[in-house]
């Protein structure tokens, strides 16, 4: 091979070199259009996910926990959506087994995630309350622990659990781990008031024979059947009465005490608590479009572990008078015995008012045998329905209702008048409450069985929605309906502690 002179190969050379730098140069400004492009996509897209709220800025990251029941994921579910609305990342937990049955509406105010119970294939069914809720503990407690560290080493570390009362252990956990408690408890100030001093030695039980009044700070007098059935009768359900007054076993550990209530509503056994614990009024924790609006689309708790048919109950309503029907329904767990779901029956069919009542799968054969034909011209009978939408709606006049405190708050927010028909745990006391302290309803009485009987359940709804004390009765409806809504509007009671609450997770993250 003939090598060139080293002139020739100079100048052979120029032209190479030029056209490579021209090849760079080209990729190199190619590259700078791909990466302009690259990152103006990238950018939009972020803007775009920022507002559909798919990416923002937190101010803390909360672990919610209630106890596996509809009763106690509906106010927890519904305290997470109040969070999210102030920027606060949260993580719903259940059981897997739950989680697999439960219906969701599609709420993405915050992620789910799960741990085991120990029951996770079949649930507990009718496991024994204490054993259910020692596995829980054992189980709980090591599922729970792994997924705060899942969620630590995914870089979203948990500021703070918020744990259901019913179940004290997840507070063990996070304080090993290094992480805020709250405790949640999702009955009345006052039921929560008369465990703690059970709990405390200072309520003695059983009640002595001949005891007429219960005296307790911060609540009214209380006869002995107006305290919690557990309480009043502690050996009827020892696993449960261990449960409920084991609400406090470590409650003093806690860094804060969060209740589902207003401070208006209970504002002596608030102030009266505040004194033992940072405790802090965040309720009602009820959908927003029924108080004040604030969360956008908030019609409805979005879980459900019962179906409904929605259509058929509003439609059913729209076609009824204003404050001409008597709303029936005993919550998710009440179980009313047979001679008391007959009487109830015919008493519905006496009264002068048509009826909407929810009756559970569970309990339809106690239904007596032909009322509903029967009575198809003036009631409608559902196995399960959208409570708030059927509170809210002009139609409803009153609701013949167990005083679950889910179900009273919900009135006591909607401004609806109440029958007390209260079956046991802490129904007793808010019945209390509600004929004699908030005055929004009567307290259907009881023979000697323990059984309202049909003419007093035709005359208790007649009284509340009808004549001078319905009239009476409606107008102090209305005054808590009102006082609610201040409540959780922006700079109510319940509003500035969650506020508070936030900021003090703020400072310590």
């Amino acid at each position: 091979m003939t090598c060139l002179p080293r002139k020739q190969h100079l100048q052979f050379r120029g032209p190479i070199v030029h056209y490579i730098f021209l090849l760079l140069y080209n990729w190199l400004l190619h590259f700078r259009l791909n990466i302009q492009t690259h990152f103006r996509a990238k950018l939009q897209s972020l803007e775009q996910k920022m507002e559909k709220g798919q990416l923002r800025a937190y101010k803390a990251h909360c672990l919610i926990l209630p106890y596996p029941s509809q009763g106690h994921i509906n106010p927890m579910l519904q305290f997470a959506k109040l969070l999210d609305h102030k920027e606060v990342r949260v993580t719903l937990v259940t059981t897997r087994f739950l989680y697999k049955t439960m219906h969701s509406s599609g709420s993405s105010c915050a992620a789910w995630e799960t741990i085991s119970d120990g029951f996770d294939d079949t649930g507990k069914g009718d496991t024994n309350i204490d054993i259910y809720l020692e596995r829980f503990r054992q189980v709980g407690s090591k599922t729970l622990a792994k997924l705060l560290e899942k969620l630590s080493n995914s870089g979203s570390p948990v500021d703070c659990v918020v744990y259901d009362a019913f179940m004290p252990w997840p507070l063990d956990v996070a304080k090993k781990l290094g992480i805020a408690g709250a405790v949640f408890f999702t009955q009345s100030c006052a039921v929560d008031n008369v465990y703690y001093h059970v709990h405390r030695g200072l309520l003695k039980l059983p009640l002595a024979d001949g005891q007429s009044q219960i005296l307790l700070p911060g609540l009214p007098a209380l006869d002995p059947l107006d305290l919690p059935s557990f309480v009043s009768d502690c050996g009827s359900c020892p696993a449960v009465y261990r449960m409920l007054v084991g609400q406090l076993s470590n409650v003093d550990k806690a860094d804060w005490v969060l209740c589902n209530t207003f401070y208006d509503l209970e504002e002596q056994v608030v102030d009266w608590m505040a004194k033992l614990w940072r405790l802090r009024t965040v309720g009602p924790t009820i959908p927003s479009n029924y108080l004040n609006k604030r969360l956008k689309d908030d019609k409805e708790y979005s879980v459900n572990l019962f179906k409904s048919d929605n259509d058929a109950c509003i439609k059913w309503l729209n076609e009824r008078p204003k404050g001409s029907v008597a709303y029936v329904s005993f919550g998710s767990l009440a179980e009313l015995e047979d001679e008391q779901m007959e009487e109830l029956a015919w008493g519905l069919r006496r009264s002068k008012s048509s009826f909407l009542w929810v009756v559970r799968e569970s309990e339809a054969t106690k239904v007596p045998k032909g009322f509903i034909e029967e009575t198809s011209e003036k009631g409608l009978v559902v196995s399960w329905c959208p409570q708030m939408e059927v509170l809210a709606h002009e139609a409803v006049g009153c609701f013949v209702t167990h005083c679950g405190w889910n179900s009273t708050l919900e009135a006591l927010s909607l401004g609806v008048p109440m029958v007390a028909l209260p079956q046991w745990s802490d129904q007793h006391t808010n019945a209390k409450y509600i004929m004699d302290v908030w005055e929004v309803g009567v307290r259907a009485p009881t023979d000697e069985k323990g059984v309202v009987r049909q003419v007093l359940v035709k005359q208790c709804i007649s009284e509340v929605m009808e004549g001078e004390r319905g009239k009476e009765i409606q107008k102090n409806a209305a005054k808590w309906k009102e006082l609610a809504r201040k409540a959780v509007d922006e700079g109510g009671s319940s509003d500035k502690n969650i506020d508070e609450f936030i900021a003090k997770l703020q400072t310590q993250s």
